[in-house]
């Protein structure tokens, strides 16, 4: 027994030991921010110094060195995320997490970003391609002299990482196209028209409202910031669109649906970012106390652990004297150098989602002679077809995929099967601007080095891809917008359609692209501010060209009231301040039908407490949960009846355009059918709406492999969930549910700001400045992992100057990297 007792002591000990070992060695994977390196493929030192958010400021004699740098950083302190983006856009997940992603690898294959993405090498300028070999040259000295672990779900995964090449930072592009496009929505919207038919359908899509703000209309209701509502049938009710919009593309014939996306595949890749929200202004001198621009921008995304985005400067002399320094901080990538929103000597510059219509479901005709031909216009077309391979980890035989498109697009898998009606059968395919090889790396580059407007503009036209509303303010004190992205035009300038259309008629095929000087701009606008956020960008009828689904105005109103109803003399402080405003005017604009419902209801209590709220979605308030929760229950409701079962697609325009008219326009009894879900909502939400709104509207930023919940305990990947505020429709944005009614109570919000900042053109670096959703570290034991979250919550912004002493002030630790000659093994 003694014998026995030691033994299994000493086997106790030897894994305690063995344990231990491990422990410190994951714990290798932690990157240094101190010493000196010699480097492979540097052409002269680079300096990096480190503030103590660990954010780099990077000096290079060079803007391909400054890239080099940036590559190098962004491999040691995010390799995981990168190397999961790149996998998911080639549809290689499986080859790292086995059976569990090989539908969302065949999805990946059938879009086909990945061949978008290699196609886009071809347009590249020798510049360009320098810079983006420069770069993966960084990624890879990283990976060749790493002498730590990996990170630890590379670990977990058994996966060892594969060499940075150009085309994989074009991938990066080509997921930012994914998730910031119209795709989720259109499939979304297919389902919905399945369920239902058009005359019904047509509910789900309000007008934009006419005392909605636009972006070069700020203020059509003349300083009134929250029109009275009225009752239905008013004036300033929201029009929805008519039955022709539509009409069966395939009369006759059930319209096909494409499958959604694999949840894994949203858990994958939409968590890299979800075209959720963003806000982005910009108001001249006259309003400012130093009398220069300042420039605000938050972009509402996927909230995530780690930041999608990682802080940094970059600094490298010009080439020669008629070109442009590299003198740039901001937000970028992880896979891609450069900034992607920031600042330069000269000008600044935001971003926000242009919700541009750049996805169509077509529907296909298949031809009844022969299935390997579709219909077209005089005749048929056979489809393209290819065949695939997808290698899975734990599987000897890969898995073959045979992949099918038209002249439109790729074809989708339908939810259901095949789709066939009468003899003849039917397919959907999607055609995509993101399916093009794109120029936004050049955009990106020119917005990096822009010294005017004219330059900024250049930049603009490059960047096709996603489309996005570009804000901009420069040291000579103009402020401008203009539109970026490619817009199709369809047909004879056809507004563009919310329903899958036929292909085989012809009428709805693309033609040219939308001229960029037709794209809504406007340099120094009379009132001195310019505001997006998500809102029309124009009632001219270019806009229904553009699209026509955009978010509520209630943001974009309530940031003009904001800077219009001040006493002006704004400083940096106070801009900021304004991106923490939690203050809803769709709550303060639809606030009286709860009202009534609670007092229809008989619960004055109730009542009483929403009377007296004043629209701010703070953590405290009790009202606020009581509001939303009604929202929710009513918008739920109607969403049902809408459906005649469960509820789908029914975004808050729908659920707005309700309480706007106190009606469900398609019921039988419209008034009275409201008031029965108004009422039984009410009295559903004050059985459950028991706490404040901080603790029943929670926030979290999800980690990619959160969802498992050995590794999520062990590492802790999820950050929260944790008390939050605001609301979907307040400045500091809250999203809990998007497209479609939330599911429980009480609410997750998983989108809101990702990252923040403010940049005062007068005082370059010493106001304003950045911050992201986590902290700039990948590695979940990184003190760096979520030290800027406290700021991201309760406000505030990591300074981030240009000048080089200011920097050396804030540094906390110095790292040189030296070029390596070839036979050189330091």
């Amino acid at each position: 027994m003694r014998k026995l007792i030691g033994v299994l002591g000493a086997l106790l000990a030897l894994a305690l030991v063995a344990g231990v070992a491990a422990v410190l060695w994951v714990r290798t994977s932690l990157p240094d921010r101190e010493g000196t390196l010699a480097l492979p493929g540097l052409t002269a030192p680079v300096e990096v110094l480190w503030d103590e958010r660990a954010v780099p400021h990077i000096w290079a004699a060079s803007i391909e060195d400054a890239a080099f740098a940036q590559g190098f950083l962004h491999a040691r302190d995010r390799l995981w995320k990168m190397e999961l983006v790149r996998h998911a856009v080639q549809g290689r997940l499986s080859e790292m997490m086995g059976d569990a992603t090989v539908e969302t690898d065949r999805f990946m294959r059938r879009i086909g970003l990945w061949d978008a993405a290699r196609a886009g090498l071809e347009l590249l300028d020798p510049r360009e391609r320098a810079l983006l070999q420069a770069y993966a040259d960084g990624v890879n000295a990283a990976l060749d002299t790493r002498s730590g672990a990996l990170p630890p779900e590379l670990l977990a995964l058994r996966h060892e990482p594969e060499p940075w090449e150009p085309v994989h930072t074009l991938a990066v592009a080509k997921m930012m196209s994914f998730t910031l496009a119209a795709y989720g929505e259109s499939v979304a919207v297919a389902r919905a028209l399945q369920r239902i038919e058009p005359e019904r359908a047509r509910f789900l899509f309000p007008e934009f409202p006419d005392w909605g703000t636009t972006i070069m209309d700020p203020d059509p209701a003349a300083g009134d910031a929250v029109p009275d509502s009225g009752s239905g049938g008013s004036a300033r009710s929201p029009v929805f669109r008519d039955r022709a919009a539509l009409a069966d593309p395939a009369p006759g014939l059930r319209s096909p649906v494409p499958a959604a996306p694999p949840a894994l595949a949203a858990a994958l890749i939409d968590g890299f970012s979800v075209a959720a929200a963003s806000n982005s202004w910009v108001v001249d001198g006259r309003w400012t106390r130093s009398g220069t621009p300042i420039l605000a921008n938050d972009t509402h995304l996927e909230l995530q652990a780690p930041s999608l985005w990682y802080l940094v400067g970059l600094h490298a002399p010009a080439p020669n004297d008629t070109a442009a320094a590299l003198d740039v901080v901001g937000v970028g990538i992880p896979g891609a150098p450069l900034a992607i929103i920031g600042r330069n000597r000269a000008v600044a510059w935001g971003m926000t989602n242009a919700y541009v219509d750049d996805v169509d479901l077509f529907v296909e005709r298949v031809d009844p002679v022969d299935p390997g031909r579709y219909r077209v216009p005089g005749g048929s077309e056979p489809f393209r077809v290819r065949t695939d391979t997808i290698r899975v980890d734990g599987r000897e035989d890969p898995v073959l995929l045979e992949v099918r498109a038209t002249r439109h697009g790729p074809v989708l898998p339908l939810a259901g099967g095949d789709a066939s009606s009468g003899g003849d059968s039917l397919v959907v395919a999607v055609q995509w601007t993101a399916l093009r090889p794109s120029t936004v790396f050049r955009g990106i580059m020119g917005l990096n080095l822009a010294r005017s407007w004219d330059e900024f503009l250049r930049a603009a036209d490059a960047m096709d891809d996603p489309h996005q509303n570009l804000v901009y303010a420069d040291t000579a004190g103009h402020i401008g917008y203009v539109m970026g992205g490619t817009v199709p035009v369809r047909g004879d300038r056809r507004p563009a359609p919310v329903a899958p259309v036929p292909g085989w008629t012809g009428e709805w095929d693309w033609g040219a692209d939308l001229p960029f000087r037709e794209h809504p701009r406007v340099l120094d606008p009379p009132a001195g501010y310019v505001v997006t956020a998500n809102n029309r960008q124009t009632r001219d009828p270019v806009g229904d060209i553009i699209g026509q689904t955009w978010n509520p105005p209630f943001r974009a109103m309530r940031i003009r009231d904001l800077i219009t109803g001040g006493a002006g003399r704004y400083t940096a402080g106070d801009i900021h301040a304004m991106q923490m405003d939690v203050v809803d005017l769709y709550a303060r604009r639809y606030l009286d039908r709860a009202v009534d419902a609670a007092s229809a209801a008989g619960l004055a209590q109730a009542a009483s407490l929403l009377e007296a709220w004043d629209g701010t979605a703070g953590a405290a308030s009790r009202a606020a949960t009581l509001f939303y929760l009604w929202n929710e229950l009513v918008r739920d409701a109607a969403a049902r009846d809408l459906y005649g079962g469960e509820p789908a697609y029914f975004p808050m325009t729908s659920a707005g355009a309700v309480l706007e008219a106190r009606a469900l326009p398609w019921a039988d009894h419209p008034g009275r059918r409201y008031r029965e879900i108004a009422d039984a909502a009410i009295r559903d939400a004050v059985s459950l709406a028991d706490r404040p709104w901080g603790q029943a509207n929670r926030v979290v930023h999800r980690h990619a492999m959160g969802r498992v919940a050995l590794l999520d305990r062990l590492l802790g990947l999820d950050l929260g969930p944790t008390p939050h505020h605001g609301s979907s429709s307040t400045v500091n944005v809250a999203h809990w549910a998007y497209q479609s009614p939330a599911e429980s109570f009480p609410f997750t919000t998983t989108a809101g700001p990702s990252e923040r900042q403010v940049v005062e053109m007068g005082n370059l670096g010493a106001t304003g400045g950045f911050v992201i959703g986590t902290g700039q570290g990948g590695i979940p034991f990184d003190r760096h992992y979520d030290d800027q979250l406290p700021l991201w919550r309760e406000g505030g912004l990591i300074p981030m100057p240009l000048e080089r002493g200011a920097v050396e002030r804030r540094a906390t630790h110095r790292m040189t990297l030296n070029p390596r000659s070839g036979n050189d093994g330091s």
